[in-house]
């Protein structure tokens, strides 16, 4: 509190109190913290819902178990990418890490790679959209296992599937290593921000498809509409990004 039991921020805003550049600046960081804050909230939303309605392997995986064995099983499938990611993450940020000594743009460089990436994705998904694709798979067989049985194929289909890897390489390690580099608080937030939407939207799609036995045409064409519609404007966005800071314009 400052002179008169009014905060920094109040003094600094007053008119009848002296100027005072140092709690101008602190009032301007804290917002900018919180702007920033706000805005990688924003991001891992976007992405972890995009990445949670996009058609894939392990969506189909999770929605078939959830059909064949209930919801409660499917919760083994949905927490398995939390496993199979941390090496993914730890080894994507010691690389950019490592790159940065060498080409000290590499995270901008990398950052339009993965727009590029992304307008890929969304491109995709609008084609699948286009296709009526299901997100599940029709022909997959309906047998019951244990529960450590399709935890262990969870993991599986993780680690062999390339979307985990691409994905962390050219979107969200980018996006990681820039919020680790303001502080560890803002690389938490957008790490919360996505994985409580990628896998709530998860949990959501199994529930619905265990209670309904099926998931309604029109609710996965809408779903897969929206991540088509989010993954433009990100991919757009991070292109325009890393070639505004590696052109200096």
């Amino acid at each position: 509190m400052g002179r008169g039991g009014l905060a920094p921020f109040e003094i600094a805003a007053n008119p009848g109190f002296p100027y005072n550049p140092r709690l101008i600046l602190i009032t301007r960081n804290i917002n900018f913290m919180e702007n920033l804050a706000i805005f990688l909230i924003g991001r891992g939303v976007s992405l972890g819902f995009a990445a949670a309605a996009l058609p894939g392997p392990l969506q189909a995986y999770l929605l078939n178990t959830a059909l064949t064995q209930g919801w409660r099983r499917s919760l083994f499938v949905v927490v398995s990418p939390l496993i199979v990611d941390i090496p993914i993450i730890l080894a994507v940020l010691l690389a950019l890490n490592t790159m940065e000594a060498v080409m000290p743009n590499i995270a901008d460089i990398m950052q339009v790679v993965g727009g590029v990436f992304v307008l890929y994705l969304a491109w995709g998904a609008l084609q699948d959209y286009r296709n009526n694709v299901s997100l599940t798979d029709p022909e997959a067989p309906a047998t019951q296992q244990t529960a450590r049985g399709t935890f262990t194929r969870a993991l599986i289909l993780n680690a062999v599937s390339p979307g985990p890897y691409l994905f962390w390489t050219t979107v969200n390690g980018p996006l990681l290593q820039q919020a680790l580099e303001r502080s560890a608080g803002h690389g938490v937030v957008f790490l919360l921000a996505f994985y409580v939407t990628f896998l709530s939207g998860f949990m959501v799609m199994a529930a619905l498809v265990s209670a309904l036995r099926t998931l309604n045409d029109r609710l996965t064409r809408g779903l897969i509409l929206a991540a088509a519609v989010l993954l433009a404007g990100i991919g757009l966005w991070l292109i325009v990004g890393g070639v505004w800071t590696l052109t200096g314009l």
